[in-house]
């Protein structure tokens, strides 16, 4: 998983972002500071989330079983 950079992204390059996926991730952004929560269900069965405070991405962590 990696976050792609552009003009209105938080990085001028792509960031790896890491885990192993089973399935495609989903985000949700807001705030003036870019806030983004990515949902993603990785290979072990379990969905797990990570997010951006606007300044740093914050570790995986799981949300359980899917």
């Amino acid at each position: 998983m990696a976050e792609e950079a552009g003009p209105h992204q938080v990085t001028a390059r792509w960031t790896a972002l890491g885990g192993a996926l089973r399935a495609g991730a989903a985000a949700a952004a807001w705030g003036a500071a870019g806030e983004t929560e990515v949902f993603a269900l990785h290979d072990d069965g379990q969905v797990w989330d990570r997010y951006w405070d606007g300044k740093t991405w914050h570790a995986w962590e799981s949300l359980g079983g899917a």
